[in-house]
């Protein structure tokens, strides 16, 4: 399961997730990480935790503005934002996104599986994903919700 017996420190997995995209040639420095010195204690495994964002983050770059990062918001509270510039995804897509197979109106590349996989691992853990078009506080975008668990499973 994707849940923890205790809370960690999710910080360095997240960081190292960002670096790691950051240094692929195609998506270079894409990603802005705003930590506004919050920290990521979750009750969640790190390795599950990383596959869902990363899967989020691949996402993002592959369907958004080729031109704008990819912004990563860590609030308070163990809820991390992942927000790209685009088109609006419309209701009608966005309330099936997050399906297996299901992709939205895009000529990228992908089997519509990373949000699937990305919102199972989240639910395993206790946690939710919710997604946004456009973006909180833009006219376009997309946002991608993620709360996370703070309490180890009993």
């Amino acid at each position: 399961f994707a849940r923890s017996d205790a809370a960690i420190n999710l910080l360095p997995a997240l960081k190292l997730v960002a670096r790691d995209i950051n240094a692929m040639s195609l998506w270079r420095d894409r990603v802005a990480l705003e930590t506004g010195g919050n920290t990521l204690t979750a009750a969640v495994d790190p390795d599950a935790f990383a596959i869902a964002v990363r899967n989020l983050l691949e996402n993002a770059l592959k369907h958004g503005a080729a031109d704008k990062p990819v912004v990563v918001v860590l609030d308070a509270g163990a809820t991390l934002r992942v927000i790209n510039a685009g088109d609006i995804v419309s209701a009608t897509d966005l309330a099936r996104l997050g399906q297996p197979f299901v992709r939205g109106d895009t000529a990228a590349d992908g089997s519509g599986l990373g949000l699937s996989i990305a919102r199972t691992i989240l639910e395993q853990a206790g946690g939710s994903l919710t997604l946004h078009s456009p973006a909180t506080g833009a006219d376009d975008g997309f946002e991608a919700v993620i709360v996370l668990p703070t309490n180890p499973r009993v």
